[in-house]
C-alpha cells in the first residue's frame, strides 16, 4: 500500500492525452476546478422557458439561460455558430455558450427530491447534495444506499442515523466518525462492529462500553438513562467532550485507504494506480482526481461517475468516455470543449445539446467534415496557447462562494475578483420575523407543530432556517435535539473530519517514527500512525 512512484501515472496519462506537464501545483488545480461545481445553495427563481418558479442550482442572474431541467431535456433546441478562426477561440465560445439554455440542476430519476442537486435514483430527499439510490434523507452529502438519516456526509448503506462522517453499514447512530457496522450506538470515533457504545474511540467488536470502558448490560443501561440526548443542553456538551476525548486519546490513521494497491493520496476504496488522488471508489488509472466512483484513466478530473479516458473535466455522469475539457455533461463520448450536454457524442465547443452527435459550435456535420474541421481548430488552439487549459472561470454558471471550491479554498471575494472568478450576488438578510436560533427550544419532546411555522436566523452562517414537522418527526424517533442552525453550516462542520487542502503533507508516526503522508491537521500529529502501525495497533 506504499505510494507510487512521483509522476509515474501523471507522466503516463499525459502522454496518453497529448498533455503537456504540469505547471500548477495540485490545490490550484483543484481549486480551479471546484470552482464549477456548484454546492449547498438552492435558489427560487424562475424558468427562462415556461416562466415558472422553480428551486435551481444557478441564481436569477446567472450568466446562462436556465431551463427547468425536464423542459431542457425535451426541448433542447440551443443556437449555433460559425467558428472565426480570426478570432480567439474562447471569445467566441462564450458568446455562443451564454445564450445556451442549461439545466436549472444536475439531478435525475428521482422522485420527491425537487429540493436536491446531484442527486440520483432516489426518493423523498430533502435538501441533500451528491448522492446515489437514497430514501427519506435530508440535509445530507454525498449519500449511498442510506435511508431515513439527516446530517450525514460521505456515509453509505446506513439507515436511521443522525451526523454521521465517513461511515458504512451503520443502523441507528448518532454522530459517529470513520465507523464501520456499528448500530444502536452514540459518539463513536473509528469503531468497527460495534453495538451499544457510548463515547468511544478505536474499538473493535465491542458492546456496553462508554468512554472505552467495559460495562455489563445492566450497568451500560442504567449510566445510558441519565443522558437525554433530545436536549440540545446535554447533547453539545457531550460532543465536545467527545470531541476533546479524540483529541487527546484516540489514534487516527494517517491515511483512509481500504482495499488498495499502488495508490497514493487520500479517501479511496477498492482502487490500483492512483496518483494525488483523493475521495474515490473502484477507481484503476487515475491522477489529480478528486470524488468519483467506477474510474479508469482519468486525470484533472472532478466529480465523475463511471466514467473513462477523462481530461481536464467537471462533473461528467452516468457513464462517459473521452471527454476533455467538459462541464456537466452526462452519458457522453467523445466530446471536447462542451458543456451541460446529454446523450451526446463526437461533439466540440458545444453547449446545452440533447442527442446529438458530429457538432460544432452546436452546428451539424457530416462525420468527414467534422474530423477536418476539429483538427482546424486544435491548430488554432494551439497557436493560441490554449492547450491544457480548461474552461476560463467566468464560464462557470455560479459563483465562487456557492461552489465547492469555497469549503476547501475559501478566499476574499477581492481574490476571487482578482482571479477572474464570478463574484456572488447579495447574501440573505434577517427579516424582523426571524427570530434568534438560540430561541429553539431545546428539546422536541414539549413542542408542538406550531414551531414549523416560525423562521429563524443563523447569525454565524448568515441564512435562515425553519424546523418541519418531518424534523420533528424524526428527532423524537431518534432522540436527538432540534436542529439550532442552518444545515450547510453543520454540514461543512462536519467536513472538517475529512480534511482535504489539494495536498499531501509528511508526518512522523507516532508509534514507529517512520515518515508517512496524510492530510490530517498538525493538531493530531502526536497521534497519527502509519496505515500498517494502525491496522497492527488498534485492530
Amino acid at each position: 500500500m506504499s505510494p507510487i512512484p512521483s509522476n509515474a501515472v501523471d507522466l503516463r496519462l499525459r502522454k496518453l492525452f497529448g498533455a503537456k506537464a504540469r505547471n500548477k501545483s495540485s490545490a490550484e488545480i483543484f481549486q480551479n476546478l471546484l470552482a464549477f461545481w456548484p454546492h449547498f445553495v438552492l435558489h427560487k427563481r424562475r424558468c427562462d422557458y415556461s416562466g415558472k418558479d422553480l428551486i435551481g442550482i444557478y441564481p436569477a442572474d446567472c450568466p446562462y439561460p436556465v431551463w427547468h431541467r425536464d423542459i431542457w431535456a425535451e426541448k433542447a433546441d440551443p443556437p449555433s455558430a460559425e467558428y472565426d478562426v480570426a478570432k480567439p477561440f474562447f471569445e467566441q465560445l462564450w458568446l455562443l455558450f451564454r445564450r445556451c439554455p442549461i439545466p436549472h440542476n444536475t439531478s435525475l430519476f428521482n422522485e420527491n427530491c425537487e429540493y436536491s442537486d446531484d442527486w440520483w435514483f432516489s426518493r423523498n430527499c430533502y435538501l441533500c447534495h451528491s448522492g446515489l439510490t437514497c430514501e427519506d434523507c435530508r440535509y445530507c452529502y454525498r449519500l449511498l444506499d442510506t435511508k431515513d438519516s439527516q446530517y450525514c456526509v460521505f456515509t453509505f448503506n446506513s439507515e436511521l442515523s443522525h451526523e454521521l462522517v465517513n461511515c458504512r453499514n451503520c443502523f441507528s447512530v448518532i454522530h459517529a466518525i470513520d465507523c464501520r457496522n456499528c448500530r444502536d450506538s452514540s459518539f463513536l470515533f473509528d469503531c468497527r462492529d460495534c453495538s451499544e457504545c457510548f463515547c468511544c474511540w478505536n474499538l473493535r467488536h465491542k458492546r456496553y462500553c462508554i468512554e472505552n470502558i467495559q460495562y455489563s448490560k445492566e450497568e451500560y443501561q442504567r449510566r445510558l438513562a441519565t443522558w437525554d440526548l433530545k436536549r440540545r443542553s446535554v447533547y453539545d456538551p457531550l460532543r465536545l467532550n467527545f470531541y476533546q476525548k479524540i483529541y487527546k486519546e484516540a489514534y487516527r490513521k494517517a491515511l483512509e485507504l481500504e482495499r488498495c494497491e499502488n495508490v497514493q493520496g487520500n479517501f479511496l476504496e477498492e482502487s490500483r494506480d492512483l496518483e494525488d488522488c483523493y475521495f474515490l471508489q473502484r477507481a484503476e488509472d487515475c491522477a489529480l482526481s478528486f470524488r468519483g466512483y467506477e474510474l479508469k484513466s482519468c486525470l484533472e478530473t472532478v466529480s465523475a461517475f463511471r466514467g473513462e479516458l477523462m481530461y481536464l473535466t467537471v462533473l461528467a455522469q452516468e457513464v462517459c468516455y473521452d471527454i476533455r475539457y467538459a462541464l456537466n455533461v452526462v452519458r457522453c463520448r467523445h466530446l471536447e470543449y462542451c458543456a451541460h450536454c446529454m446523450n451526446c457524442s463526437h461533439c466540440f465547443g458545444c453547449c446545452g445539446l440533447v442527442g446529438k452527435q458530429y457538432h460544432i459550435f452546436n452546428k451539424e456535420y457530416s462525420p468527414s467534415e467534422y474530423e477536418k474541421l476539429v483538427a482546424i481548430l486544435k491548430t488554432h488552439i494551439e497557436g493560441e496557447g490554449l492547450c491544457d487549459q480548461y474552461f476560463p472561470p467566468y464560464f462557470a454558471p455560479n459563483s465562487y462562494d456557492e461552489s465547492l471550491a469555497t469549503v476547501y479554498f475559501p478566499i476574499s471575494q477581492q481574490d476571487q475578483q482578482r482571479q477572474g472568478f464570478r463574484v456572488g450576488s447579495k447574501q440573505a438578510e434577517r427579516s424582523a420575523v426571524m427570530q434568534d436560533a438560540f430561541l429553539v427550544p431545546d428539546s422536541p419532546s414539549s413542542v408542538d407543530l406550531g414551531i414549523t411555522k416560525l423562521m429563524y436566523w443563523d447569525a454565524v452562517y448568515k441564512r435562515p432556517f425553519r424546523i418541519s414537522d418531518h424534523d420533528l418527526a424524526f428527532c423524537l424517533k431518534v432522540g436527538v435535539p432540534l436542529a439550532n442552525a442552518h444545515y450547510t453550516r453543520t454540514i461543512r462542520e462536519l467536513f472538517s473530519w475529512m480534511p482535504f487542502n489539494g495536498e499531501l503533507r509528511i508526518v512522523r508516526c507516532a508509534k514507529s517514527g517512520v515518515e508517512t503522508f496524510t492530510t490530517l491537521p498538525q493538531q493530531f500529529d502526536s497521534r497519527i500512525l502509519a496505515p500498517e502501525v494502525f491496522n497492527q495497533f488498534v485492530a
